[in-house]
């Protein structure tokens, strides 16, 4: 991963969760609602971890890549729910592959209903990460 400072992932968390709300198409406003959380839980785990720069977190942290619920739990965020989602292939698909399936376009089995309660749960995420960032 390129290195990005706390500054960068904030800015990017605000910009991405912007752009969403102008966005129709579901993949898309998806894609960037998950985007903006993860860049907005790992914006609050540099701060608390003290790093400047991505590079500078402890290897532990490094590791979550794209997995919302543990950047989320780490930082003390545990009531929103990002459950699993089937392909029509049956692959699982998991929080931390979310991008993936919104991104490729994958047909997912109950996409519409699985898709909805993500959405709300980001959308829950952000405004939790907003709450922390103003506590600050």
């Amino acid at each position: 991963m390129l290195d990005v400072s706390a500054s960068e992932f904030r800015r990017s968390r605000n910009r991405q969760e912007q752009q969403a709300k102008s966005v129709t198409d579901n993949n898309t406003k998806r894609m960037l609602l998950f985007y903006a959380v993860e860049c907005g839980g790992k914006y609050e785990l540099m701060i608390r971890e003290g790093c400047r720069l991505f590079s500078h977190l402890p290897e532990k942290y490094k590791k979550y890549k794209h997995d919302i619920n543990a950047i989320l739990k780490e930082i003390g965020i545990t009531k929103c729910e990002f459950p699993s989602v089937y392909s029509v292939y049956d692959e699982q698909i998991n929080a931390g592959q979310y991008q993936e399936m919104w991104r490729y376009g994958i047909n997912c089995q109950e996409a519409d209903e699985k898709g909805k309660i993500i959405e709300q749960n980001l959308l829950e995420a952000l405004s939790l990460l907003h709450d922390m960032d103003r506590r600050k």
